[in-house]
């Protein structure tokens, strides 16, 4: 049986990382499933944001370049993108 996705979509938008993120749902599903997923992803993103936002001071990663915090033992690969720059010129 086909679906009707012409019906009008659920949409929220909020604000996170200094930007607008708008989630728009085209689905039959019941209204109250649809808001617990669009919770969800927002709450995925605002966890998110506590760690990688620059603009908030407590995030891991400002308190990572602050040499507040140390990552520990990591991949090759992500101490490399974790390490300070190293200019050639």
């Amino acid at each position: 049986m086909a679906r009707d996705l012409t019906a009008t979509p659920i949409r929220r938008t909020n604000p996170v990382m200094g930007t607008w993120a708008s989630i728009h749902v085209h689905d039959e599903a019941p209204p109250a499933t649809v808001d617990d997923a669009i919770d969800g992803v927002f709450a995925e993103l605002a966890r998110l944001e506590d760690i990688f936002s620059t603009f908030r001071r407590e995030s891991e990663i400002s308190r990572f370049n602050r040499g507040e915090i140390d990552l520990g033992p990591r991949p090759a690969t992500v101490g490399h993108a974790t390490s300070p720059p190293r200019w050639r010129g």
